[in-house]
């Protein structure tokens, strides 16, 4: 029951309060200063692109075997993005157009 308690803990942190820590902390931040909004645009989309760089490198240096079997894996797991992580993008959307 104990384990249980914990992995049902670690996954409501991760899944529900660091989404909706992270989305409270911008709402502060835009409204602290409204221009702040266009900077955490800039640096989501940079830390979106070092993602998929890092993907595609680690991919141009697997084999031809792993790769092919990567692939396979990861068109299993397509993942769709979380709710919290498109409202936090429209936040930040909007913030940018409070500081129009």
């Amino acid at each position: 029951v104990g384990l249980g308690a914990m992995s049902f803990s670690k996954d409501a942190n991760e899944l529900l309060l660091n989404p909706i820590e992270r989305m409270i902390a911008k709402m502060e931040t835009i409204k602290d200063n409204p221009l702040q909004a266009m900077r955490l645009g800039d640096l989501e989309y940079r830390r979106e692109e070092v993602e998929q760089a890092k993907k595609k490198d680690a991919l141009a240096k697997m084999s031809r075997v792993k790769r092919v079997f990567f692939h396979q894996m990861y068109m299993k797991k397509v993942k769709e993005p979380m709710e919290t992580v498109m409202l936090e993008k429209t936040i930040i959307k909007l913030g940018g157009l409070l500081a129009l």
